[in-house]
């Protein structure tokens, strides 16, 4: 769990990590009872993700610049990054919520992937379709 001290180190996050992996912020403040109260659940999370998603947790107070640059207008706010560009954002303290957001955003970026990557095909013979694994597919003329 990282703690950017200001708007310049969470530029170099997004440079490093943003096309890489899913990068989730936690935008809280230190003397907000609801992000105290969820700061356990997140920091779990970190452990539990932190393979597919980097997390980090910038305490308002101390990067002010950061309200504006990023629209955090409630604590806690939670904002999920991929390819530098914000893909999901919920505002909360509910544990289900928080963990449904996460999901949500590493399979938007699994979407992503796909869709940027699509499966290899060739038409083989007999009317075959060939996927790149060596799987082939029946493919039946119209009308027959």
């Amino acid at each position: 769990m990282n703690h950017p001290e200001d708007l310049e180190s969470m530029k170099n996050v997004f440079e490093k990590l943003v096309d890489e992996k899913v990068v989730i912020m936690e935008f809280h403040h230190s003397y907000c009872y609801a992000c105290q109260k969820v700061n356990p659940h997140f920091l779990k999370m970190s452990s539990q993700y932190g393979k597919e998603a980097a997390f980090y947790r910038v305490e308002i107070g101390d990067v002010t610049e950061c309200i504006d640059h990023f629209d955090v207008s409630q604590v806690p706010t939670f904002i999920a990054f991929y390819k530098n560009k914000e893909i999901r954002r919920y505002v909360g303290q509910a544990k289900p919520s928080l963990e449904e957001f996460v999901k949500q955003s590493l399979e938007t970026k699994k979407k992503e992937e796909e869709a940027e990557n699509p499966p290899d095909r060739q038409i083989g013979e007999a009317g075959q379709t060939k996927e790149q694994d060596g799987t082939a597919l029946q493919v039946q003329e119209a009308g027959k």
